[in-house]
């Protein structure tokens, strides 16, 4: 069963700053969220291969899967060449090439897992994918007369969501963030006669993998 973790603190605080003229609030929520099943992913690689990136282990893959045969060799293949061949060292880079958490760009098969047609993939990633939010807002409200009131908003939010092995497993990172402020003044006169200004600004916006 995938793990989900989620907890949610925040407050709010408000009340007169100036008694009878002047009124605040604000509040602010943090959430923070791992869910372990939309960071799984699955994909498929060569059966067979595993830890040991060595020449003459990816050599004995590449025979044991598709009948070609490679010498234990990482050089350009001469032109014309009809084998057996040397590995490729661009092929051999990409194969060996690891991410910063120690583990191989291109994951090692699952050896207790046979691939079928319906279901071929034999690597199953996991890795927890993160959404962590901020969001905070804010009040002012002052009564100039008994008929005029002004107020005065705030929002702010922030939420990025990392989704390291989240499907498809291309999408190695997500990152969505906003950050907006608004704000509102209002001129009230009477119930049935109201004179409302808005304005709304986006501060920063973004999306990107």
């Amino acid at each position: 069963m995938p793990q989900l973790h989620r907890y949610t603190a925040g407050g709010t605080i408000g009340g007169p700053i100036i008694k009878d003229k002047l009124f605040g609030f604000a509040s602010y929520q943090h959430t923070h969220a791992s869910d372990l099943e939309i960071g799984t992913s699955r994909t498929a690689v060569p059966f067979g291969l595993t830890d040991d990136r060595s020449p003459a282990a990816l050599a004995a893959v590449a025979f044991n899967n598709w009948g070609t045969s490679f010498n234990s060799v990482v050089a350009p293949n001469p032109a014309g060449s009809n084998g057996p061949f040397n590995i490729d060292p661009v092929a051999y880079a990409l194969l060996t090439a690891k991410l910063p958490n120690g583990q191989y760009l291109f994951p090692s098969a699952n050896p207790n897992f046979t691939p079928t047609l319906n279901f071929p993939e034999n690597v199953f990633i996991t890795q927890p994918a993160y959404f962590i939010t901020d969001q905070a807002v804010s009040d002012l409200d002052y009564l100039a007369t008994s008929k005029d009131t002004l107020a005065l908003k705030y929002y702010y939010q922030h939420d990025p969501t990392l989704a390291p092995s989240g499907i498809p497993l291309s999408r190695v990172f997500r990152s969505t963030w906003m950050r907006a402020a608004r704000w509102r003044a209002l001129l009230i006169r009477s119930p049935s006669d109201q004179l409302q200004c808005r304005r709304s600004i986006r501060i920063h916006s973004r999306e990107g993998l």
